[in-house]
């Protein structure tokens, strides 16, 4: 399918999830919460079976991708990942739901090819399989895409399933009864026992997850990227004598160690004048095609709930507008995920090494009124 429009221009993009920025190694304490402490909020459950769970990065065919690994000895139970993409079964009435990751995974013996490697799960019943995405003798690694959208009559959800933006199998599923209300859920990983004598690895690493417009007829549009690589901004310096580290860390090094085992303590914004100032390094962006820029913040309310945390951005020489971050949990104690995408520079053009040049400034402050 050829696409000539910048496809984060179409897409709500909900959730980006990448891993080169997490410090690898396995991951010690109950995943689910340790990874929410990095960021990483798309995990609805962890299953690890008698694997070992790691962030970190896997090498197939000469190249190297980063994400959430699972590695299973041999004859020892292999791990499966849940990816929550919507509460409601029922909220795919109100807008489709595309979503994109790339799996990678170690070689099976001839008899354990072609082991289910996707799945939905359904309520009450066994989950649905989804044929194209199994496992192989060889190492692989592929960039899978779906697009989940109900029919005209909103009684049934169809699932397109697509590799490198081709079509490889389309599911349905009804969302009569129960089905409706239960949460929809990609599970990626299956439960079995490798018997190859090193074992079986696969890793879960860039994913996105949007929402899309029905078209008038209730159709939907897919708008596929084919392929994605997330790579990190580092801290290269902080301004903000008045602010402070919950550890007494340095920030500078506590914002850019995100560890699932160690907790470096959290930048503590003060609710004075002066801004938490952080100018960020240019990416590695040699011989990539920018599709966008997102800006996650990871937050937790302050004691004063009346206050709201503000941010202004400087793309290269150009500052953006303060804006408030409204988004936030009941839970005070709780740590909540922002994101703002930017899918081309304010002024217009091509993504650059000037426009690329990003500082943010952070304030807390009064929400009413302000």
């Amino acid at each position: 399918m050829t696409n000539t429009v910048n496809p984060l221009t179409v897409l709500d993009i909900r959730t980006l999830v990448g891993f080169k920025q997490i410090t690898p190694g396995e991951i010690t304490g109950e995943p689910v919460e340790a990874l929410k402490r990095c960021g990483i909020t798309a995990f609805r459950d962890i299953v690890p079976g008698k694997s070992v769970i790691r962030t970190g990065s896997m090498m197939v065919q000469g190249n190297t991708f980063y994400g959430l690994q699972a590695q299973t000895e041999k004859n020892m139970s292999a791990a499966t990942f849940t990816l929550e993409l919507l509460p409601r079964m029922l909220d795919l009435k109100a807008r489709a739901i595309q979503v994109g990751f790339r799996m990678s995974q170690k070689p099976v013996v001839l008899s354990q090819v072609n082991t289910t490697m996707l799945s939905i799960p359904r309520n009450g019943t066994a989950p649905t399989r989804v044929n194209s995405v199994r496992t192989a003798t060889e190492e692989t690694s592929a960039y899978y895409e779906l697009v989940i959208s109900t029919d005209s009559q909103e009684v049934n959800a169809t699932v397109q399933v697509y590799v490198s933006r081709q079509p490889v199998e389309n599911l349905t599923l009804t969302m009569a009864g129960s089905h409706g209300e239960y949460p929809f859920a990609l599970t990626v990983g299956s439960v079995f026992n490798p018997v190859k004598e090193d074992g079986f690895s696969f890793m879960v690493g860039d994913i996105y997850i949007a929402q899309l417009d029905y078209n008038s007829d209730h159709t939907v549009t897919p708008h596929l990227l084919g392929n994605l690589t997330l790579e990190p901004f580092k801290v290269a310096s902080y301004e903000g004598d008045r602010h402070s580290n919950t550890h007494g860390e340095d920030i500078v090094t506590a914002l850019n160690t995100l560890d699932p085992n160690n907790d470096m303590g959290v930048l503590a914004v003060k609710p004075v004048a002066q801004p938490a100032s952080v100018t960020f390094e240019l990416p590695d962006s040699t011989g990539k095609a920018i599709l966008g820029v997102a800006l996650n913040v990871v937050y937790r309310d302050s004691i004063a709930p009346e206050n709201r945390l503000r941010y202004q951005i400087t793309e290269g020489t150009t500052q953006l507008p303060v804006e408030t971050i409204t988004e936030r949990r009941a839970d005070v104690t709780g740590f909540t995920t922002f994101s703002k995408f930017m899918a081309s520079p304010v002024d217009g053009g091509e993504w650059n090494a000037e426009n690329l040049a990003f500082s943010m400034n952070l304030f807390n402050s009064p929400g009413e009124g302000r």
